[in-house]
């Protein structure tokens, strides 16, 4: 409040002294301090408007700033989560055809079990065989 009447008195005077300086009339110098005042008040209170100016851009900046980051961070994440599915699709890729091949495996032991369930079966059975046709032969 006291700033604004003091402007206002400040202005007056520097158009007062304008006038007579224009007149070609002599300017003391207490009127020229006060000329210089008034141009230095203007002076910056148009800095004043700049700086207000320059900090609005600078928070819209920012904002525009914060709107992008977060698209980039959106973006971001998606792409994460695509590829970690990606590299989950992998894995489960992965687990099934080793399952495969594990049921393979299981099925060669298998047939090896079978296979040598029948050798050893046809070993002992011939060894009975054997065993009492020597003992037949033998009393």
């Amino acid at each position: 409040m006291f700033d604004d009447i003091y402007i206002v008195q400040l202005r007056k005077k520097s158009e007062v002294i304008l006038s007579k300086m224009s007149e070609g009339h002599p300017l003391s110098n207490e009127e020229m301090n006060t000329l210089i005042l008034y141009g230095l008040n203007n002076h910056y209170h148009d800095m004043e408007g700049q700086l207000l100016a320059e900090i609005k851009n600078s928070v819209n900046e920012t904002r525009l700033l914060r709107v992008d980051m977060d698209k980039r961070f959106e973006q971001s994440r998606e792409e994460m989560d695509k590829r970690f599915e990606q590299v989950d699709k992998r894995f489960e890729q992965s687990r099934e055809e080793m399952d495969k091949r594990f049921e393979q495996v299981d099925k060669r032991f298998e047939h090896i079990y079978i296979f040598l369930y029948w050798i050893f079966g046809a070993v002992l059975g011939g060894m009975t065989i054997g065993f009492t046709a020597l003992g037949f032969f033998l009393k």
